[in-house]
């Protein structure tokens, strides 16, 4: 009997001396966390504090080299978001405005331009109950013009309905289509016209001689193929055309006069470099340098695009030469958030 008290004794002290390390343990996890959560709460608020700093440098990047230029740097801003900024559902009727031609069924019509949107939210979707977002083109031939950069920068266009149903536009101007393995339907001649795309003889080959006459007229194929030896370059284009198509004296002379005239302005299809562009600022095609899907754009370099278009071109076609590109866009996106977004909205009222 005295035994089992004494093993009871010393089993009571033993849980009474664990229950107390188990209680400072609590006690002192409890420290821990509070300490974590204090460190975590720090951190937080260092982030916080290096993201408005960026914020703020991000702010004045855009105020220093775009906005400050009036309102050929809020258009050019504008279209930058309106086009390939992620959207979110707020955000999509702010910017995409652009009203189609038609009303049905007492509902508005607004054709998409921003890719983002499009992959997020379908072709087709309503916002509220009247108002419709579609990415049809066939609505008009503004909304036409608009959605020629929606094919430029398409990279997965098959999977769109509208796009397959406009698949000589998509050929026409994407640049990202390798047309040597893409499965082509039978619109050559839309190839032929595109100025951009990564143009060798094995692609014209790949088109035929019948191509010959679209190629003839294609700038772009010259600043790639031919640019330091046009005469060569047609005369290499007739061994191709064969006795499909013949280049006369008088076209070849057209074409080498043509392009002749352009000179350096040729360049402008070209991959040139920063130094290129300043030195050769005054000879270069702005027009065709703001679709050039190889400019490596920076700050600088879009600041400048800026002020040439302010310095030669007309307020009647200032709209062809601000609608921005995916390349531009990509010099400017880590120094976008919906923070900066508003920021700017606000100062400069933009939507």
């Amino acid at each position: 009997m005295d035994n089992a008290i004494l093993l009871y004794n010393n089993t009571l002290n033993l849980n009474l001396k664990q229950a107390m390390n188990d209680a400072n343990d609590v006690l002192y996890n409890m420290q821990s966390l509070k300490q974590f959560q204090w460190n975590i709460d720090q951190i937080q608020k260092m982030k916080d504090g290096a993201q408005m700093q960026v914020n703020m440098a991000a702010l004045a990047l855009w105020r220093n080299f775009v906005l400050s230029e009036g309102v050929y740097g809020i258009c050019l801003f504008h279209n930058l978001i309106r086009k390939y900024y992620p959207l979110n559902d707020d955000q999509i009727s702010k910017y995409e405005t652009c009203k189609a031609y038609y009303i049905s069924k007492g509902k508005e019509h607004y054709y998409l331009t921003n890719m983002n949107v499009i992959h997020r939210k379908g072709e087709e979707f309503f916002w509220g109950d009247e108002i419709k977002y579609c990415a049809n083109p066939r609505i008009g031939n503004s909304a036409r013009l608009e959605l020629i950069d929606l094919y430029y920068d398409a990279t997965s266009f098959k999977d769109c309905y509208y796009w397959r149903a406009w698949i000589f536009n998509v050929y026409r101007y994407s640049c990202y289509i390798d047309f040597l393995k893409e499965p082509i339907y039978s619109e050559f001649e839309y190839i032929a016209q595109n100025k951009f795309t990564d143009w060798s003889w094995e692609l014209v080959q790949h088109l035929g001689g019948l191509q010959v006459k679209e190629l003839m007229k294609n700038d772009g194929f010259f600043a790639q193929m031919g640019i330091n030896n046009i005469r060569e370059t047609l005369n290499h284009l007739q061994e191709i055309a064969g006795t499909s198509f013949e280049i006369t004296e008088k076209m070849k002379n057209d074409a080498f006069s043509r392009l002749e005239q352009k000179g350096v302005a040729l360049y402008s299809y070209l991959p040139i470099s920063k130094e290129f562009i300043f030195q050769h600022q005054n000879e270069l095609d702005w027009k065709v340098m703001q679709k050039n899907p190889r400019i490596q754009w920076d700050w600088e370099l879009i600041n400048l695009y800026l002020r040439k278009v302010k310095e030669t071109v007309s307020e009647d076609k200032l709209g062809e030469y601000l609608f921005g590109s995916k390349a531009m866009y990509k010099a400017v996106e880590n120094y976008l958030n919906d923070e900066i977004l508003s920021d700017i909205e606000k100062l400069y009222n933009i939507v």
